[in-house]
């Protein structure tokens, strides 16, 4: 991000605008994701919770638990920012809970694991960032493996391993 959030925002309620026209699930669910993330990196959390609640209340009232998986999940990835790791293990459980597919589980489990590893279970949070991380590198996904891969590299420098934390940071920073 370059930090010009005022006209991240604009552009949010463009495309909230397209989609009031015609509604797409996934598209709905990006821009909101978009929304908090602009939020969360300007330091407005209450800003970014709410724009992620609201993607999980769309999704629950069209009966979509991609939807409210994936928004719970990003409301877990808020949490994790914020450093409020009981609220990150919460949303992240629910929003594995109710993931219908695997891609929705890999944000799940993507944040779960980082939350594991703050919450002092190093043990059970990184080998799953380990395993995740390069499946979702294999599907091509650039955005949600920056996000994850990002969150593997936060877990060696939890775990103390700086070498393996520094190798995931130069591949995410040669793939942007």
């Amino acid at each position: 991000m370059l930090g010009d959030y005022e006209r991240a925002l604009t552009y949010y309620g463009k495309a909230l605008g397209q989609l009031a026209v015609s509604f797409q699930p996934m598209w709905f669910m990006y821009v909101q994701a978009g929304a908090a993330i602009t939020h969360l990196m300007a330091g407005s959390w209450d800003d970014a919770h709410r724009e992620i609640e609201r993607a999980a209340a769309t999704g629950a009232e069209r009966s979509d638990n991609g939807m409210v998986s994936f928004g719970t999940a990003f409301g877990a990835w808020v949490s994790l920012e914020k450093r409020d790791w009981a609220n990150a293990l919460e949303q992240a459980n629910a929003a594995k809970e109710i993931a219908p597919t695997v891609y929705f589980r890999g944000f799940a489990f993507g944040f779960l694991a980082s939350a594991l590893c703050h919450a002092g279970a190093v043990d059970q949070g990184l080998p799953l960032l380990e395993q995740i991380v390069p499946m979702i590198r294999t599907s091509r996904h650039e955005l949600a493996w920056i996000l994850v891969a990002w969150r593997l590299a936060d877990a060696y420098m939890v775990a103390g391993d700086l070498a393996r934390a520094k190798e995931v940071l130069l591949e995410i920073h040669e793939s942007a």
